[in-house]
């Protein structure tokens, strides 16, 4: 599980409390949701940002179970829950929906609001993980380029004409180019370029550094792995370049 998958399970769950794993299932009718909380409870253990979203939505919940008084809920706020959800389909709208209809007291309406705009707002990376489990998901997907390198003589102009940010390629020695294409990590665009090294795949990803959510240090390589793959990450000026093999 990765942390766009975290943040969907986080809005779909009912009645709050931690995540459970396969072995405390009811049943075999509750399978598939006791599997999807295991994994939860795995991806919260190692994963700073949506162990705090876990804990801020636990602590919600324990409030309205106390007994808050019910109010009157604001007119325009389920809308406005429901547009900010819309990227989740309807099971995170319907839930979130089930919490502002119950008729929350002001404290909570309030701190059901900041849970939604922490999951659903804009689309910056929280952290070097989720950029890392995104960049491996999209490595492992296959994807098509579109474009071969012999094709094009200056890849960053054709990323820079079709993104939203100047896009410089990083020197990759012992790689060679082999194309690219635009992708989509989480809900930003980056440029996904193919490498290849001894036969094998490389990957990297240049990203607006604008689309960070947290502080990352110039110039200061960071490698780790995920799922058998290695990331690297990697801060140079205006771009963050994440590359997995």
């Amino acid at each position: 599980m990765i942390c766009s998958d975290f943040k969907e399970w986080l809005l779909e769950r009912g009645g709050g409390g931690r995540p459970e794993g396969p072995e405390r299932g009811c049943g075999p009718e509750r399978g598939g949701e006791a599997e999807r909380g295991g994994e939860a409870a795995s991806h919260a253990g190692s994963c700073a940002s949506c162990r705090a979203l876990l804990e801020l939505d636990d602590a919600l919940e324990r409030a309205m179970a106390e007994g808050m008084r019910e109010v009157e809920v604001p007119q325009g706020l389920e809308k406005k829950v429901e547009m900010n959800l819309e990227p989740f389909g309807d099971g995170g709208a319907a839930g979130l929906r089930r919490l502002v209809t119950r008729g929350m007291a002001p404290l909570a309406v309030a701190a059901a609001i900041l849970l939604v705009f922490m999951l659903t707002g804009r689309g910056d990376f929280r952290s070097m993980d989720e950029i890392g489990s995104l960049a491996v998901k999209s490595h492992n997907e296959g994807l098509a380029a579109e474009f071969a390198a012999a094709d094009v003589p200056e890849p960053a102009a054709w990323f820079t004409e079709r993104l939203d940010f100047p896009v410089k390629l990083a020197s990759m020695e012992g790689l060679k180019l082999l194309g690219g294409r635009k992708c989509n990590l989480g809900k930003n665009e980056v440029a996904y370029l193919f490498y290849e090294r001894d036969g094998r795949p490389v990957s990297t990803f240049i990203i607006d550094a604008g689309d960070l959510g947290f502080e990352m240090a110039e110039d200061r390589p960071y490698s780790f792995s995920i799922g058998g793959n290695g990331v690297s990450l990697k801060k140079d000026g205006s771009l963050v370049y994440a590359t997995v093999d």
